[in-house]
């Protein structure tokens, strides 16, 4: 079993606005799974899109969902997935 320290794992600008940490990953030896951490100025967070599947979770602040006509608020300690 390996033991990964997400603390020490590099916080790497994306793009403009946007701060993301790879916590399992190819680069922490896993090959079937991908989490990651992302830090969004207002505004800067990913375009809306047609995905197959999307799942997030806001560990704090919150994370905005887009479904139909109305924007879905997930807060702190809560999360959502969404089969498209």
């Amino acid at each position: 079993m390996d033991i990964i320290d997400h603390a020490r794992q590099p916080l790497n600008e994306w793009r403009a606005g946007v701060m993301t940490r790879m916590l399992v990953s190819a680069l922490t030896g896993a090959e079937h799974l991908c989490i990651f951490e992302q830090f969004c100025d207002p505004g800067t967070g990913a375009p809306q899109g047609c995905s197959a599947l999307l799942s997030s979770a806001a560990w704090g602040g919150e994370s905005e969902l887009p479904q139909a006509e109305a924007i879905r608020r997930v807060m702190a300690e809560q999360g959502f997935l969404r089969h498209g």
